[in-house]
């Protein structure tokens, strides 16, 4: 019931039936059970989903905490380090995007050394890794790691599964922030063409990034023809200036340049002025109406 009012997109009644879930499944599961933990991580989901990020955030602190009470072991289970990676995950929601990163890499490492551990965690964990790379400016070591979590996961489910044409999109978004927009393109169309033949949210999440990618394209596209130019304006006054030493100034060095050489016109007619003044003054002083000549000037 949980999982359909998730679904529908109505997370407040979704989160109230996990909640009870969670309930009754305490009185019977052991603590590290996965059904007992993947039903943690839908609550988890709901809470970050609805901006509530510290509380999500202390629900994975206090069941690690209640876990490593009951014996070392159990933190390493399979469920335990999907908890830490969807902490990790509830970090990049809030936008602690270095927190995030450290985490994702934690539980990553592990998951690595540790029998047993569901694929889907381990898939989960790199995914949020890359996101967090991506998210602090390097795309392109991102699109490494997107790469290798989509290419798994076609290899595990196929394209038509729902994570994989997810990981599509994340590659689609980092190919995208690197301007290169006709790669982006394809994989963009065939991530929403997908998920837009699931019901409900997922259908929803697809109009929704069609909609976000064009806008980010169009932004995108603008403040690259910006970019150029500024930089054809720069290149204008390196070569109107001839900057002496510094063929290859800077932008800013150059607009610098710039900005002072705009300043000659000004500056002359204060010059001009002020000397007009000057002269005007000399000539009220010498109180004949006349404009002294140079040499009394010189010996007043």
């Amino acid at each position: 019931m949980g999982c359909y009012e998730y679904n529908k997109g109505d997370h407040a009644a979704a989160l109230r039936h996990f909640v009870a879930a969670n309930e009754i499944q305490s009185e019977f599961l052991e603590a590290d059970d996965e059904d007992l933990i993947s039903n943690k991580n839908w609550m988890l989901q709901l809470l970050s989903k609805m901006g509530q990020w510290q509380i999500a955030i202390d629900a994975v602190d206090l069941t690690l905490a209640d876990l490593t009470s009951r014996g070392p072991g159990l933190v390493k289970s399979s469920g335990c380090l999907g908890l830490l990676e969807e902490r990790a995950r509830i970090k990049l929601e809030e936008g602690n995007f270095e927190e995030a990163e450290a985490g994702a890499r934690s539980a990553s490492r592990q998951m690595m050394t540790q029998d047993g551990v569901s694929e889907v965690h381990k898939l989960d964990a790199k995914r949020t890794l890359a996101r967090a790379i991506s998210f602090q400016g390097e795309p392109e070591q991102a699109e490494s790691l997107f790469g290798q979590v989509l290419s798994r996961r076609n290899q595990v489910w196929g394209m038509d599964h729902i994570d994989t044409l997810k990981s599509v999109l994340d590659l689609a978004q980092c190919l995208s922030d690197q301007g290169r927009y006709d790669e982006a393109s394809r994989q963009f169309e065939t991530a929403c063409a997908g998920l837009e033949r699931f019901p409900d949210q997922e259908k929803l999440r697809a109009q929704r990034a069609r909609k976000q990618w064009e806008q980010s394209v169009a932004i995108s596209k603008n403040c690259g023809l910006v970019r150029m130019k500024r930089e054809l304006q720069a290149s204008w006054w390196r070569n109107k200036l001839q900057i002496v030493g510094s063929p290859h100034a800077t932008l800013d060095q150059a607009q610098s340049y710039g900005g002072l050489r705009a300043l000659w016109r000004p500056v002359l007619l204060f010059l001009v002025s002020l000397a007009t003044i000057s002269m005007l003054l000399n000539v009220s002083l010498h109180g004949n109406g006349e404009i002294p000549r140079m040499g009394e000037w010189m010996h007043d």
